[in-house]
């Protein structure tokens, strides 16, 4: 169930909020901490209005205090006479929390839902907390916390597994504990949280059709096979998008999510506890996935980095979907007209900008169709390395790594017919990863940055009259391959009907 969280000052704005939002929620959570104190008057009446609007709606009446992530500034004791009021006037549950002292509200007819917040970490007894709140028979065990890892989120996981014997809420706030708002039937989760769109009445909260449509919450059972990707940053990923979208539109039983990891071993382990089917990995850890894995093809051992993992009887296996992607949108570039084949770039000249795994993967592609390449990346130790690497996969290739001059940039300035930037710089529309770079306007520019397609180094070498190659259609390409992928997975793991 997904329940709608208000975040407006008045009960005409709440329920405003409810109507706009009715189509994508199956209850709502009365936020009353956060309506004016000029309202209190028509609150008595307020779980009737809900159902008069929205009908079929279950209301979950909250006053949370600041202590706990809420605005209640007046008195405990007046909480508490409102809690006791509010209990007797038709809400189907009520929140109380933990330490509170007995109150009416309990022996009232409403469903106690007996909460904890942890606004600053996760308990290392979550177990034991979930099971010690409920006080009496048909109370449901609330605990929000807030992971600061990747492997807090595992432990929450872990945790919910090992108590679906108890009627339980178990959120993660903030960016590390989405995954926990998504998958609320692997979590055991009697419902989850949202916030009407651009509002946020908890750190994390998503708005409630983003939850019913894109992630298709609703229609989460037991058999649907989860995907991901990881990364940090994450929030900017157009993943999620692109695969729940293909999904839905197969008719597939299928979700994919987006993960905040710190860790790549984390990852693993979470990936194990959810469980995922597959994951796709990007910044910053291509290179580091590698080591997990049970099992690789021929490219991912070529470039010492993966960008998608699958679950095998064996364990992980990765693969290196950037390679046809990258080399996709430059067939386009050269040749037009050609129908299957990559375009020879053989002699081209070429300026990498960067020296992670994504740039490792574009120059294995680069050097497969005989470019010279030349890398440059703000370390040079780690330009270096990834040229002595490439050399290596092509010896009789030409490859080389910018020395830097007294001030950090380049000690001289080559003149190439391809610029590449695999450097997240220019993300969110900020930086330019080679601002020392001066366009002849006879260059092909390719930057594999989306987000936003249009970056700093895209607009000036279009600008000097370059033609560009921008980040969203290299995205398509290799998810286009990931998604099929995905897709035989998750028909494979499908139930016989």
């Amino acid at each position: 169930m997904i329940f709608l969280t208000t975040t407006a000052t008045t009960i005409s704005g709440a329920l405003q909020q409810i109507r706009e939002q009715a189509s994508w929620i199956d209850g709502v959570e009365v936020r009353v901490d956060l309506l004016d104190s000029a309202e209190r008057p028509g609150l008595t009446a307020l779980a009737a209005a809900v159902r008069e609007r929205a009908p079929g709606l279950r209301v979950l009446c909250t006053v949370r205090r600041e202590s706990d992530g809420g605005r209640w500034r007046r008195p405990e004791s007046e909480r508490h006479e409102l809690l006791d009021r509010l209990s007797r006037a038709g809400f189907d549950l009520i929140d109380l929390e933990a330490d509170l002292p007995s109150l009416e509200a309990e022996r009232s007819g409403a469903t106690v839902v007996r909460s904890v917040h942890d606004l600053d970490g996760t308990p290392v007894d979550l177990e034991r907390l979930v099971r010690s709140l409920p006080r009496r028979p048909g109370e449901v065990a609330k605990v929000a916390v807030t992971p600061r890892s990747t492997a807090e989120l595992v432990a929450i996981f872990r945790a919910a597994e090992r108590l679906q014997d108890v009627p339980h809420i178990i959120l993660g706030m903030g960016a590390f504990g989405i995954p926990s708002r998504i998958l609320r039937r692997r979590m055991g989760n009697l419902l989850t949280f949202a916030s009407a769109p651009g509002e946020s009445a908890a750190p994390g909260h998503l708005c409630p059709r983003t939850l019913a449509a894109l992630y298709r919450l609703r229609s989460h059972g037991d058999s649907t096979a989860c995907f991901a990707v990881a990364g940090n940053p994450i929030a900017h990923s157009r993943s999620p998008a692109y695969h729940n979208e293909r999904f839905a539109k197969e008719a597939i039983d299928a979700v994919y999510i987006p993960l905040l990891v710190d860790d790549v071993a984390a990852l693993f382990e979470l990936a194990d506890a959810l469980p995922l089917s597959g994951f796709s990995v990007t910044i910053p850890h291509k290179r580091a996935a590698v080591a997990h894995l049970t099992e690789m093809g021929d490219d991912v051992r070529a470039t010492l980095a993966c960008n998608t993992v699958l679950r095998t009887s064996s364990g992980w296996r990765g693969v290196n979907t950037d390679v046809v992607g990258f080399l996709t949108p430059l067939e386009e570039a050269y040749s037009p007209a050609c129908a299957g084949e990559y375009a020879t770039l053989r002699g081209a000249s070429v300026l990498l900008l960067g020296a992670g795994g994504s740039a490792r993967a574009v120059g294995y592609a680069l050097l497969s169709r005989g470019a010279k390449v030349a890398v440059w990346n703000r370390t040079e130790a780690n330009a270096r390395s990834l040229a002595a690497d490439l050399k290596r996969l092509a010896p009789d290739a030409t490859v080389e790594a910018l020395e830097h001059d007294a001030r950090g940039g380049p000690a001289s300035k080559p003149v190439v017919d391809l610029v590449v930037n695999t450097t997240s710089v220019g993300m969110h529309g900020e930086g330019d990863p080679a601002p020392w770079y001066d366009f002849r306007g006879q260059e092909i520019v390719y930057d594999i940055v989306y987000t936003p397609p249009q970056t700093p180094l895209i607009i000036r070498a279009a600008g000097a009259g370059c033609r560009v190659i921008t980040g969203d259609r290299m995205f398509a390409a290799q998810a286009a391959a990931q998604y099929s992928l995905y897709r035989s997975i998750a028909i494979a793991d499908a139930p016989a009907v």
